[in-house]
Protein backbone atom coordinates (compact mmCIF):
# COMPACT_ATOMS: atom_id res chain seq x y z
CA UNK A 1 0.00 0.00 0.00
CA UNK A 2 1.28 3.51 -0.89
CA UNK A 3 2.16 5.58 2.11
CA UNK A 4 -0.52 8.40 2.13
CA UNK A 5 1.75 10.89 4.64
CA UNK A 6 5.31 10.39 5.91
CA UNK A 7 5.46 10.36 9.68
CA UNK A 8 8.08 13.28 9.44
CA UNK A 9 5.10 15.18 7.31
CA UNK A 10 2.38 14.02 9.81
CA UNK A 11 4.57 14.96 12.71
CA UNK A 12 5.25 18.46 11.26
CA UNK A 13 2.17 18.86 11.27
CA UNK A 14 0.91 17.72 14.62
CA UNK A 15 3.69 19.79 16.32
CA UNK A 16 2.57 23.18 14.41
CA UNK A 17 -1.37 22.50 15.24
CA UNK A 18 -0.33 21.56 19.39
CA UNK A 19 1.41 25.18 19.23
CA UNK A 20 -1.52 26.49 18.06
CA UNK A 21 -3.81 24.83 20.76
CA UNK A 22 -1.86 25.21 23.66
CA UNK A 23 -1.97 29.20 22.21
CA UNK A 24 -5.71 29.36 22.16
CA UNK A 25 -7.89 30.50 24.65
CA UNK A 26 -10.67 27.96 23.98
CA UNK A 27 -8.90 24.67 23.65
CA UNK A 28 -5.26 25.19 25.89
CA UNK A 29 -7.04 24.77 28.89
CA UNK A 30 -7.51 21.06 27.87
CA UNK A 31 -4.61 20.16 27.15
CA UNK A 32 -2.57 22.30 30.01
CA UNK A 33 -4.62 19.60 32.50
CA UNK A 34 -3.19 17.13 30.88
CA UNK A 35 -0.41 17.01 29.21
CA UNK A 36 2.67 17.56 30.74
CA UNK A 37 4.37 15.30 28.66
CA UNK A 38 3.80 17.54 25.37
CA UNK A 39 6.03 15.13 22.99
CA UNK A 40 4.84 11.34 24.24
CA UNK A 41 1.17 13.07 23.16
CA UNK A 42 2.39 14.19 19.95
CA UNK A 43 4.06 11.10 19.34
CA UNK A 44 0.69 9.12 20.27
CA UNK A 45 -1.25 11.15 18.20
CA UNK A 46 1.22 10.87 15.33
CA UNK A 47 1.16 6.34 16.03
CA UNK A 48 -2.95 7.11 15.33
CA UNK A 49 -2.94 9.32 12.13
CA UNK A 50 -0.05 7.06 11.04
CA UNK A 51 -2.37 4.09 11.55
CA UNK A 52 -5.15 5.45 9.81
CA UNK A 53 -3.00 7.13 7.07
CA UNK A 54 -1.16 4.45 6.14
CA UNK A 55 -2.03 1.27 7.09
CA UNK A 56 -3.34 -1.60 5.19
CA UNK A 57 -5.70 -2.34 8.23
CA UNK A 58 -8.37 0.24 8.90
CA UNK A 59 -9.96 1.19 11.66
CA UNK A 60 -13.93 0.16 11.63
CA UNK A 61 -14.48 2.32 14.79
CA UNK A 62 -11.72 4.46 16.44
CA UNK A 63 -13.34 4.15 20.26
CA UNK A 64 -12.30 0.70 19.44
CA UNK A 65 -8.89 0.88 18.74
CA UNK A 66 -5.91 0.59 20.75
CA UNK A 67 -5.65 4.54 20.69
CA UNK A 68 -8.73 5.12 21.77
CA UNK A 69 -8.40 8.76 20.67
CA UNK A 70 -12.13 9.18 20.67
CA UNK A 71 -12.61 7.81 24.37
CA UNK A 72 -9.96 9.86 25.61
CA UNK A 73 -10.58 13.02 23.84
CA UNK A 74 -14.25 12.52 25.31
CA UNK A 75 -13.09 12.07 29.01
CA UNK A 76 -12.08 16.08 28.37
CA UNK A 77 -16.20 17.12 27.69
CA UNK A 78 -15.16 18.96 24.91
CA UNK A 79 -17.97 21.32 23.58
CA UNK A 80 -19.10 21.81 20.16
CA UNK A 81 -17.61 25.07 20.25
CA UNK A 82 -14.81 23.18 21.26
CA UNK A 83 -14.93 20.96 18.48
CA UNK A 84 -15.52 23.43 15.92
CA UNK A 85 -12.36 25.50 17.00
CA UNK A 86 -10.06 22.33 16.94
CA UNK A 87 -10.82 21.49 13.92
CA UNK A 88 -10.87 25.50 12.10
CA UNK A 89 -7.29 25.19 13.69
CA UNK A 90 -6.21 21.65 12.58
CA UNK A 91 -7.24 22.86 8.71
CA UNK A 92 -5.37 25.89 9.06
CA UNK A 93 -2.15 23.82 9.79
CA UNK A 94 -2.97 20.86 7.44
CA UNK A 95 -3.40 23.45 4.40
CA UNK A 96 -0.48 25.50 5.49
CA UNK A 97 1.57 22.55 5.88
CA UNK A 98 0.60 22.27 1.58
CA UNK A 99 0.86 25.25 0.62
CA UNK A 100 2.44 25.92 -2.49
CA UNK A 101 3.23 22.32 -2.93
CA UNK A 102 0.77 20.32 -5.61
CA UNK A 103 2.00 16.78 -4.73
CA UNK A 104 1.67 17.61 -0.92
CA UNK A 105 -1.88 19.68 -1.51
CA UNK A 106 -3.14 16.16 -2.77
CA UNK A 107 -2.16 14.19 0.20
CA UNK A 108 -3.78 16.79 2.20
CA UNK A 109 -6.87 16.81 1.10
CA UNK A 110 -6.54 13.05 1.72
CA UNK A 111 -5.97 13.73 5.00
CA UNK A 112 -8.61 16.32 5.91
CA UNK A 113 -11.44 13.84 4.20
CA UNK A 114 -10.57 11.22 7.04
CA UNK A 115 -10.26 14.21 9.58
CA UNK A 116 -13.50 15.33 8.64
CA UNK A 117 -14.87 11.36 9.21
CA UNK A 118 -13.55 11.54 12.67
CA UNK A 119 -15.46 14.56 13.41
CA UNK A 120 -19.06 13.19 12.79
CA UNK A 121 -17.91 10.60 14.94
CA UNK A 122 -17.10 13.27 17.83
CA UNK A 123 -19.96 14.82 16.99
CA UNK A 124 -22.50 11.99 17.40
CA UNK A 125 -20.01 10.86 20.90
CA UNK A 126 -21.13 14.49 21.61
CA UNK A 127 -24.62 14.55 21.00
CA UNK A 128 -25.07 11.24 23.45
CA UNK A 129 -23.09 12.50 26.02
CA UNK A 130 -24.98 15.84 26.17
CA UNK A 131 -27.83 13.40 25.65
CA UNK A 132 -27.13 11.36 28.80
CA UNK A 133 -26.39 14.11 31.55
Amino acid sequence: MEVLIERGEILKVLYSFYTEVMHNQILKNHFEVLHTNFNGHVENIADFWDLTLNSKRKMKNPSNSKFDVIGVHLSLKPTQADLEEWIKLFKECLFSYAEGDQGKLERVRKWWKITLNIKKFFELKIINNDANN
